[in-house]
């Protein structure tokens, strides 16, 4: 634990607002969007809010599975579904067990303690920080990026990568009962709208009738887009699928996983085969593979 009271550096709060997360670099994700924002808010001193990170990098990276990621997924892959899940509640509980509460070093989780707000954009930066620290008077409020649960989503990346499946139902619940005490642990959610928290713990009355009860007082809305102009480097592309402008081109860029629909999103490119007045582009990559090449009307750019 952090004691703040011991620490005359830190006793009196600045007033700030400080959104807190362990990456940021240009792309999507809590990463990219705190990047995008990092870099406009700089040139607005007059602001009353950081961004704070334990990295910053100027490059683009490609997601790519942890070696722990890389061993779960070998040790799971010969199971039967159940036993997958099996197996993988006892990976997780003894990954917890061991798991050292210091997500990120003591100076930048010291440096946390001076603001008055914090807004954590991933949960196991905020879950070491609420493990560690306890300041009169900050607020400590979460912002999901996930476009479900973060449990589900978990569960389906494995899945994915997987390319079997697991039988959910064993394992699910336990998961959403730890995450839900997380969220109730927090001063508050942050999110665009109501609306985009939707589809979290769809499937589980308690969990999601506390949720709910959760929302009905702890949810502040931040309207997060902003007016864009096409930049001329989208129009390359378009030159490049669809040169003579006479397809209607049907695109889908972001991770290639169930959450995001791109199952959905395959789905329709195979039943629009015969169409040629139609082209399919995609960009990104995930668990999921596009099979572009046994698809006339799909075009796979990958990661750009």
């Amino acid at each position: 634990m952090i004691d703040a009271t011991n620490d005359e550096q830190h006793t009196a709060l600045n007033g700030r607002v400080a959104h807190v997360v362990s990456l940021i670099r240009p792309g999507g994700g809590p990463s990219g969007y705190l990047y995008n924002l990092a870099s406009i808010s700089e040139r607005h001193p007059e602001r009353n809010f950081d961004i704070l990170a334990v990295t910053r990098s100027d490059q683009r990276s490609k997601w790519q599975p942890s070696e722990r990621f890389g061993t779960i997924i070998r040790l799971l892959r010969p199971l039967s579904p159940s036993l997958r899940s099996v197996a993988l509640m006892s990976i997780q509980f003894w990954i917890a067990k061991r798991s050292k509460p210091a997500h990120a070093n003591l100076g930048f989780m010291k440096s946390l303690q001076a603001y008055s707000c914090l807004v954590f954009h991933e949960r196991g930066l905020a879950e070491s920080y609420m493990q560690m620290s306890s300041v009169p008077g900050q607020k400590v409020f979460v912002m999901p990026h996930a476009p479900t649960d973060l449990s589900l989503e978990s569960l389906e990346d494995y899945e994915n990568y997987l390319g079997a499946r697991i039988n959910k139902r064993l394992l699910l619940h336990r998961m959403r009962e730890e995450e839900i005490d997380f969220y109730e642990g927090a001063d508050g959610i942050v999110a665009p709208s109501r609306y985009s928290l939707d589809s979290y713990f769809i499937g589980d009355d308690e969990i999601r009738s506390r949720f709910d009860h959760m929302l009905i007082n702890r949810l502040h809305t931040v309207i997060t887009g902003v007016p864009g102009k096409e930049s001329t480097r989208s129009e390359e592309y378009r030159s490049k699928v669809n040169p003579h402008g006479k397809r209607y081109v049907v695109g889908y860029f972001g991770r290639y996983n169930e959450q995001k629909g791109f199952d959905l999103y395959l789905e329709v490119v195979g039943r629009m085969q015969n169409r040629s007045d139609i082209q399919f582009v995609c960009a990104g990559g995930g668990g999921l593979q596009s099979h572009s090449g046994d698809a006339d009307n799909l075009i796979d750019l990958g990661w750009i």
